[in-house]
């Protein structure tokens, strides 16, 4: 399945953002536990932006410090699943990386999307 929805840009504060979320993971990879920095460090909103809630999306919560391999490995594995409906894969992938994670609810709202991006009513 094709990626659904449409990517919304990045906030003014985007840089700003990337060094928080840097230093709160200790530029090390959320994923596999190894040092992720400079080229290789890479912010991943764990919510994709086409399926995150616009209130939510840039939140803390939605924000992961993952190295290349990893964020390569969430963007063509993972969220593809996601989008066919495996919850479990997106679910073991948010047991992985830990907290902080986007809450329950916000969680449930980005399936609910994913359900109305399939049945073409987004």
């Amino acid at each position: 399945m094709a990626r659904p929805g449409q990517t919304p840009g990045l906030p003014k504060d985007w840089k700003a953002r990337c060094r928080k979320v840097k230093l709160r993971d200790k530029a090390t990879c959320r994923r596999c536990g190894f040092p992720a920095t400079g080229s290789d460090a890479h912010i991943d909103h764990v919510l994709a932006r086409r399926i995150a809630s616009a209130r939510r999306l840039h939140a803390m919560s939605n924000l992961a410090l993952l190295c290349g391999m990893c964020h390569a490995f969430k963007t063509h594995t993972v969220e593809p699943a996601l989008y066919r409906g495996d919850v479990q894969s997106f679910e073991r992938f948010l047991a992985v990386i830990g907290d902080p994670i986007p809450s329950s609810s916000t969680i449930s709202r980005a399936y609910q999307r994913i359900r109305e991006l399939q049945n073409g009513q987004g």
